[in-house]
């Protein structure tokens, strides 16, 4: 009884303590109903949204996928005039029949972004907005822990979703908390919402802060051709909507501390050129964090002139707001000022509205989790709904390694297409994983066309062992499932006994030659130089018998072999027969021993590079050879390092897996186009001219470059499960 009489005692409480609030419901309500019944006073801040019978607002799309379409024309100001009217008459187009039922998507903005922090003076009359636009195109939020900064960051995400069509606005978030933000694209899809970083992965962030400055280089490219200075000037003229854009960053310190220097310069070059050009092309930033030092300078600073600053130390208000006013500031209030003089008589206070995440009843949902699902039916209502990427970047999450296999399964005839038949223009095609950065596609998975060429090898270097057990079953899974799977033949070299007794490559590799012995690359080496001799061979032959001749002549030089009686035997057969009849007796000679097939096997390679069939480099067998632990060899065999350079001109791949740069290596480094690295060791990075990023021991990504392309990517892994290795150890407890 006494317990029961707590929980009334204590839900009582909690009912007064929110009668107390602000709730951004009833705020809501109010501001609504209020700008409809005194729309005078918020005519400064409005340019409404035409809903009639009939109606449609034409979308234009980001201007930087159209600009080649101008490539031939940019000298005549007339003719890029007329050629961007047709294009509108193709853009696509929302009806707008009827506007909503609950008072919401009623502003464009034409003028600028209305923010609306809550009520001035907490008085209930007064939910006037301040304006991101031409006056002060950018802002800053401070405020300490506890002091409501992502209560107040929900309520102007929630404000501009209710007052904007999605089609006027496209929001992007990035959180470094990962957790608060990335709700708004977790169990609905807030329509608004085009991409969430919900990461401390700092590549991500960029990535997702260079496709912006592209978009916003995009309009101001597109502005300059047609004789427009502006957003408004192309709206005005055009009669489409090109949205106005925000990134809003929670914990936007944490983007510099997180970063290594290079990372930072980078980020301080893409967010002041959105500083100089976001006025004109409708960009703008809202960065919030504790304090905002040691991020961006005070020059670029200066520019984000709209403060919001909640309770916090008086040396962060004085930096923010140019007064300590925010140091004695209660939580749930805000004090605002974009005046740009520091002077406290032009702070604004406002009363924030409380977002519930409560549940009231148990199978409901919160009233934040209803404001987003009515957000996302009425964006289908409009037709809307899907219009945006909506990508979701979660750095914790990862896919279970059938999601891979499934891919691989469903892209088999791209792979079919690109690496069968004489034209084949790829060894293979390989899938890795999600990529670690931004693009606008709905699914981005990094891939990469293994050319044909010299110095084509992949190199995988780690300290850490899980990892390389990793890329290799990624690797397998891929040759696998390659169209080309049955022809592969492969050879495994098992030189790094730990990551062996975690993942076992011959395990998984149909018919797998298997080495363990850093002598046996010999064998390796004597593989590569036999296809080198058939090379040599189809290249001087203009009969069977010359083929067979040359061939033979070469084995013998190469391995000290005296091959003669093979030719005259050869020789025999060859005046015996028609090139059609040995092509018929090539089933026969199968089966009278390994010599006969081999001539078998070598007279068809000979019979399909002469009938067109097959290059030089595909009458072989594709073969990938596994060097796992190469770093373990004191000497490789001579003849390596030309193994290593022109493996693939025999259609020879050779994949190499090391825990560092050893000497032996440094000798080879150069025949690695593909190379793979993860870890926490920046020498590894540098070996392999991959930037190195801070990250902790367990980071689920692995980083990728491709040399001759000079690129630079990073992928996640997927879900699997390695074998344990068990460290053998002593119990000494249980010897008493």
């Amino acid at each position: 009884m006494n317990s029961m009489l707590q929980n009334l005692a204590r839900q009582a409480e909690e009912q007064r303590e929110e009668q107390k609030r602000l709730g951004h419901e009833k705020f809501l309500k109010g501001w609504i109903s209020l700008q409809q019944s005194q729309p005078e006073r918020f005519q400064n801040s409005i340019t409404p949204v035409t809903y009639s019978p009939g109606e449609r607002v034409i979308l234009a799309p980001e201007p930087v996928t159209l600009l080649d379409q101008f490539y031939d024309i940019s000298n005549s100001r007339q003719m890029c005039v007329e050629q961007f009217s047709r294009m509108v008459e193709s853009f696509p187009s929302i009806p707008l029949e009827q506007p909503p039922e609950n008072g919401t998507w009623f502003n464009t903005t034409m003028k600028g972004i209305n923010l609306h922090p809550g009520l001035f003076n907490n008085e209930r009359s007064n939910p006037l907005p301040v304006t991101l636009g031409d006056n002060a195109v950018h802002g800053l939020v401070v405020g300490r822990t506890g002091s409501g900064k992502s209560v107040f960051l929900n309520n102007l995400l929630f404000n501009m979703m209710a007052e904007y069509p999605p089609w006027e606005l496209d929001i992007y978030l990035a959180d470094f908390k990962k957790v608060e933000l990335s709700r708004y694209l977790s169990q609905f899809k807030a329509p608004h919402v085009k991409a969430c970083a919900a990461t401390s992965e700092i590549r991500y962030v960029i990535s997702l802060v260079r496709h912006l400055v592209a978009c916003m280089q995009g309009r101001q490219d597109l502005f300059a051709l047609l004789g427009l200075q502006k957003l408004e000037d192309f709206r005005n003229t055009y009669h489409v909507v090109l949205p106005r854009v925000i990134l809003v960053v929670d914990e936007f310190q944490q983007m510099f501390t997180e970063a290594t220097q290079k990372e930072r310069d980078t980020i301080q070059e893409m967010l002041i050129s959105i500083v100089k050009l976001g006025r004109a092309t409708g960009f703008h930033l809202l960065f919030a964090s504790q304090e905002m030092s040691n991020t961006l300078g005070s020059q670029a600073l200066v520019n984000f002139k709209l403060r919001f600053a909640l309770p916090c130390e008086g040396e962060v208000s004085s930096a923010i707001l140019g007064n300590r006013e925010a140091e004695n500031l209660e939580v749930g209030n805000v004090l605002v000022n974009a005046s740009g003089t520091g002077n406290a008589e032009y702070n604004q206070l406002f009363k924030v509205p409380f977002i519930s995440d409560s549940v009231k009843q148990p199978g409901t949902l919160s009233y934040f989790y209803q404001f987003l699902k009515a957000q996302e039916e009425q964006s289908a209502d409009f037709q809307f709904r899907g219009k945006k990427a909506g990508k979701l970047y979660q750095e914790d999450y990862i896919e279970d390694i059938s999601a891979l296999e499934s891919v691989l399964e469903r892209i088999s005839p791209v792979r079919r297409e690109l690496t069968e038949g004489s034209g084949a223009q790829f060894f293979d095609i390989l899938t890795l994983g999600p990529a670690v950065v931004y693009n606008d596609r709905r699914i981005d998975l990094e891939t990469v066309f293994l050319q044909r060429g010299f110095n084509r090898n992949i190199l995988m270097l780690s300290p850490e062992n899980d990892d390389i057990a990793y890329v290799q079953k990624l690797l397998a899974l891929n040759f696998n499932t390659s169209p080309q799977a049955g022809r592969y033949v492969h050879i495994c070299f098992s030189l790094n006994p730990i990551v062996q007794s975690k993942y076992d490559m011959a395990e998984e590799l149909p018919n797998a030659r298997t080495y363990t012995d850093v002598d046996e690359l010999k064998v390796l080496l004597g593989f590569y130089q036999e296809r080198v001799a058939v090379q040599k061979a189809l290249a001087g032959a203009a009969s069977p018998f010359q083929f067979f001749q040359s061939y033979y002549q070469q084995m013998g030089r190469l391995f000290q072999a005296d091959y003669t009686p093979q030719i005259d035997f050869l020789r025999d057969i060859c005046e015996d027969y028609t090139d059609d009849e040995l092509e018929e007796l090539t089933w026969t000679f199968r089966d009278y021993g390994p010599e006969l097939e081999r001539v078998a096997a070598l007279l068809k390679i000979y019979q399909a590079f002469k009938q067109g069939k097959a290059t030089k480099q595909t009458v072989f067998t594709p073969a990938v050879a596994w060097l796992s632990g190469l770093d373990a060899a004191d000497r490789l065999p001579t003849g390596f390092a030309a193994l290593m350079k022109n493996s693939l001109d025999v259609n020879l791949l050779c994949v190499v897996f090391a825990s560092g740069k050893s000497s032996e290596l440094s000798g080879i480094m150069s025949t690695f186009d593909y190379r793979f690295a993860s870890g926490n060791n920046p020498q590894i990075y540098d070996d392999l001219g991959i930037p190195y990023t801070n990250k902790g021991r367990n980071s689920i990504v692995i980083d990728f470059r491709i040399k001759s392309m000079n690129t630079n990517r990073s992928f996640k892994k997927y879900k699997y499960k390695l074998r344990e290795c068990v460290v053998p150890f002593i119990d000494f407890d249980a010897l008493g």
